[in-house]
């Protein structure tokens, strides 16, 4: 039969040599305390009592106390608020300004002043500067899973980096498309198949999209 935790923590007491008193000097654990667990008076301590005590030994917890117990490390309380702050930030939403509708297929007229303030989550626009948005018109992006009637984020400020989603003025008329350099070139594709390939200065970077979707306060 297996020993109980109160058995192997008096036998490898035993083993050391040690009385309590010098087990509770070496573990910080009160003498009395000790007495109650090896004369099984006690249920099993908590993860930090079993662990002083494991550690004076230089024993895993589990080989004291029995690896079906119940005894279980305490929660991470740091990381704990640390993943509720990031949550708690993601879950907020901020207005930004919703600048006009734009297509993924055919350009159309130019962004304005903003027509409205939209809802989107703070964790978003996190460390843009002038963030904006835009409603999507037109399916020719829905193979990138952005679909019409999606509030596009934008970055105006955000590099360019070939494969992303950028909201573009071609003359007088906006799209969003893909888009990748190619030499002297830039190319802006749809998920449609749909391509242009044309001189950068025929073209104006207005923002690259950060993020779409639709946010309301609950």
């Amino acid at each position: 039969m297996e020993d109980s935790f109160s058995e192997r923590l008096r036998k490898a007491r035993e083993a050391k040599g040690w009385t309590r008193r010098e087990l509770a000097r070496v573990s910080g654990v009160s003498d009395s305390y000790l007495t109650l667990l090896e004369h099984d008076k006690r249920k099993k301590p908590s993860y930090s009592i079993a662990k002083k005590i494991s550690d004076a030994f230089d024993k895993p917890v589990g080989e004291l106390f029995g690896d079906e117990d119940e005894i279980k490390p305490p929660p991470d309380i740091e990381k704990m608020l640390r993943d509720l702050g990031s949550a708690l930030q993601g879950a907020v939403l901020v207005k930004i300004p919703l600048c006009g509708i734009v297509p993924g297929g055919e350009p159309l007229t130019p962004l304005d002043s903003p027509l409205e303030y939209v809802l989107v989550p703070q964790s978003l626009i996190k460390g843009t500067r002038r963030p904006f948005a835009v409603k999507l018109s037109g399916e020719s992006l829905e193979g990138y899973g952005v679909h019409s009637g999606d509030i596009m984020v934008i970055d105006p400020d955000a590099e360019v980096l070939d494969g992303k989603i950028y909201i573009v003025l071609i003359g007088s008329e906006t799209t969003a498309k893909k888009l990748y350099r190619e030499n002297d070139r830039l190319r802006l594709e749809g998920s449609n198949g749909s391509t242009e390939i044309m001189s950068p200065h025929r073209v104006e970077n207005l923002g690259k999209m950060i993020g779409h979707g639709h946010w309301t306060e609950d």
